[in-house]
């Protein structure tokens, strides 16, 4: 088997599809440090995912790459496409977030926690 799952997405949008996050608390606060991209071929299959860095997730949407959430679909077997990650700008801190719109289930607050893997 090639990288590319069989699994489907219903409809494909994005470049890339994140479908789980690794959570790091830095003094209080917990942030991403890195996230599981996948990618799609053309036939719309998804790829296994790779844990990357959150920079890189930063700079591919600098270079307009649309980046969205994923998350199964346990009942129809396909991956669902969620909402649109966007650069949020803090106190000169690039962080990554949902568009406000989202529904809290495709959220990257609500994605698989990485953590608990032990990735």
């Amino acid at each position: 088997m090639n990288q590319f799952q069989q699994y489907k997405f219903i409809i494909k949008m994005a470049n890339y599809y994140i479908s789980g996050v690794v959570f790091e608390t830095e003094n209080n606060s917990r942030e991403i440090s890195h996230l599981s991209l996948h990618t799609c071929s053309s036939e719309i299959a998804v790829s296994k995912g790779v844990l990357i860095p959150k920079a890189d997730v930063i700079k591919m949407i600098k270079e307009q790459h649309l980046v969205k959430t994923m998350r199964w679909d346990y009942e129809n077997a396909v991956w669902e496409e969620g909402a649109k990650i966007i650069i949020d700008t803090q106190n000169g801190e690039e962080k990554l977030k949902c568009l406000k719109n989202a529904t809290v289930i495709d959220c990257l607050e609500h994605l698989i926690d990485l953590n608990t893997l032990k990735y």
